[in-house]
């Protein structure tokens, strides 16, 4: 409290010193130099002067000073009328006197305070952006593991933090950028709602999402996509990850014995058969498949020895459709039947099927091959090892549909794995995008497929994009100026403002930024300074008085269409600032936002017109109403409930 003090004394010291500083600019004897320097031909001067004369005859008309001169004995042989006498401009500009000192030059100071009031209202909305953000992360407990790093280390800091805490907030960015698909893949484990256990509402939400991820077809598959994108993502080979997502529980024939789960178990069987003894090989080269399909012996007893194995596996590969059951070994037999007529359409999907999963080693090896040689592989290396995969798998999946001319009802399986082919490009393609660091399109990709797989229990998709596409754009960012340009993207209004919401009375010298209308007189942007005093809430609506003393409105409406006051023509005065008030306002919880009214006199305002004639229009008293961002400068007295 009484840092606050000292700076808000330091703040009026520098302004009354600057009043002081000029007050003595001008004395008798400067005043007499500059008249004396400014004599017509006949050595007289003329109501020009009366300018700098004011302050030695105070509250006097000009025909009064004049009438006073000629009963001076020491200027009435010097005053004459009709002198065009004028003293120098640059003289009278910095000239004043503690009786006209409505007349001192306040321009640096007046655009010094409207340049704080426009960046603090922008830091003030900005805070409430990162609070809106702590609001988000704690009304979805599904966003705590989506994005764990990020929640606990925004809720574990006060609002007013985030700027000096930015670059350690940013590491927590791009930590769950990293990991994204692994946490995604979280939402289907109950154990991982933090407070599942102590709150009802949670663990009823959970318990939808994870009914919804493990039982139904939407949420299977979209978690499916997500093991192969997250396997990927771990550098494990394509191989691998298709055997990992057969042996899922989402695949499990004991729990979902169905064509989704039987799907993956097919296209586990032939990504185990086609496996490369060579090492360093997943699965065999194209070479040897274009050998292996062109020799009818070898394909043949490769068919028979698939069909053994299904019939000697605990669990027999089986698609149960609507009007009936047919196993692998069934279309195996019936393939075989009808040979000659059906043999060169499997031949080709099955070809099709293998060559993608040559393509597959072939992209994994050139990954390889570049880190031995200690390069960076490119981004289009990457994409076309994701797009490899994806290709495999969409291909696998509908070998058998593809073939139903060996029996026609098989063409229902291609529906029930219609979704995971939807999703598995943009669940591949997000190991793309993290490897290219375009966390950009790694949080829209990841949309999509939540989007895809909670489908009604996703009411945040737009938050989810909001806020992950500005994690996004500040891991990405090079500078401050970057950073500053993300926050301002995607903020809106509440920051030490809400001290004064929530404390049982507080007094501080207060700033505002907004728009006022003075009732029968005008509108436009007004940003007082004053003292406020603030009755808190902890449920209701907060209460300020606000008795203002200067508004630099026109300095902020300048600066805000203008960019810079350096191309002012005019000195402003403080009379030009100067905006007693007493006003009342009703603060809009969690936002930095104040709506009210009440009387103040408007400034005095100066301005040039098109014949370069300075015109002037008075203070005035009104009423006005106004809507305004809340900017405390300093708290003079806190009290909190």
């Amino acid at each position: 409290m009484k840092a606050y003090k000292s700076t808000f004394i330091l703040f009026f010291l520098l302004l009354f010193a600057g009043m002081i500083e000029k007050v003595n600019a001008q004395n008798e004897y400067y005043d007499a130099v500059a008249i004396a320097k400014s004599l017509d031909k006949n050595g007289n001067f003329g109501p020009k002067q009366f300018t700098v004369l004011h302050k030695y005859f105070t509250g006097k008309t000009d025909n009064q000073i004049a009438t006073d001169l000629s009963n001076n004995p020491f200027l009435k042989s010097y005053f004459n009328a009709a002198s065009l006498a004028t003293v120098p401009e640059d003289y009278l500009k910095n000239a004043t006197s503690l009786s006209s000192i409505g007349n001192l030059n306040v321009t640096n100071f007046a655009d010094g305070i409207a340049q704080f009031l426009i960046q603090r209202g922008k830091e003030e909305i900005e805070v409430a952006f990162f609070q809106r953000m702590q609001t988000f992360t704690r009304k979805y407990p599904e966003v705590k593991i989506v994005f764990p790093s990020t929640a606990n280390f925004i809720n574990s800091i006060d609002s007013y933090n985030y700027s000096a805490m930015l670059p350690a907030l940013r590491a927590a960015f791009q930590k769950d950028m990293n990991s994204l698909t692994s946490n995604l893949i979280n939402l289907r484990t109950p154990a991982s709602y933090s407070g599942y256990s102590t709150d009802t509402a949670i663990k009823k939400r959970a318990n939808q999402i994870c009914a919804f991820l493990n039982t139904t077809l939407p949420g299977r598959s979209g978690i499916g996509a997500l093991i192969v994108a997250n396997g990927i993502t771990k550098g494990n080979n394509a191989a691998d990850i298709i055997n990992q997502l057969a042996n899922d529980p989402i695949s499990d024939p004991k729990t979902a014995d169905d064509i989704f789960t039987n799907s993956i178990q097919f296209v586990n069987v032939l990504s185990q058969s086609l496996r490369s003894n060579d090492q360093g090989k997943i699965w065999i080269t194209r070479q040897q498949i274009n050998d292996f399909v062109k020799d009818n012996d070898a394909l043949q007893i490769y068919l028979g020895l698939l069909y053994a194995h299904d019939q000697n596996n605990a669990h027999h590969i089986q698609f149960i459709l609507t009007k009936t059951t047919i196993t692998l070994t069934t279309f195996l037999a019936n393939l075989k039947a009808n040979w000659s007529r059906a043999s060169s359409t499997f031949v080709q999907s099955f070809t099709d099927v293998a060559n993608a999963a040559s393509d597959i080693a072939d992209n994994s090896k050139n990954i390889l091959d570049v880190k031995k040689q200690g390069d960076q592989s490119s981004i289009l290396t990457y994409a076309n090892y994701v797009s490899s995969i994806s290709g495999f798998l969409k291909l696998s999946m509908t070998l058998l549909p593809n073939n139903s001319n060996v029996q026609s009802e098989l063409s229902e399986i291609g529906g029930a794995v219609s979704k995971f082919n939807a999703i598995i490009d943009d669940a591949g393609n997000s190991y793309y995008y993290i490897k290219s660091q375009n966390y950009g399109a790694l949080v829209l990709s990841t949309s999509s497929i939540v989007a895809e797989i909670v489908g009604a229990n996703y009411p945040f998709k737009n938050d989810y994009i909001t806020y992950g596409t500005f994690m996004a754009d500040i891991i990405e960012a090079k500078s401050s100026s970057d950073v500053q340009s993300a926050i301002e993207a995607v903020a809106l209004p509440a920051g030490s403002y809400s001290v004064k919401q929530k404390s049982k009375y507080n007094i501080s010298l207060n700033g505002y930024i907004g728009y006022t209308a003075d009732i029968n007189q005008g509108q436009g942007v007004t940003a007082p300074i004053g003292f406020s005093g603030t009755l808190g809430s902890k449920k209701g609506i907060p209460v300020t008085l606000f008795i203002g003393l200067i508004d630099v409105g026109s300095f902020v409406s300048y600066r805000l269409n203008n960019g810079t006051t350096d191309q002012i023509k005019q000195q402003v005065t403080l009379e030009s600032i100067i905006a007693p008030s007493a006003q009342i306002f009703f603060e809009i919880p969690k936002w930095p936002v104040a709506i009210g009214g009440g009387v103040r006199m408007t400034p005095k305002v100066s301005y040039s017109t098109a014949t370069n004639m300075t015109s002037t229009v008075p203070s005035k008293v009104a009423a006005n109403i106004s809507i305004l961002i809340d900017i405390p400068f300093f708290t003079l007295h806190n009290k909190t409930f």
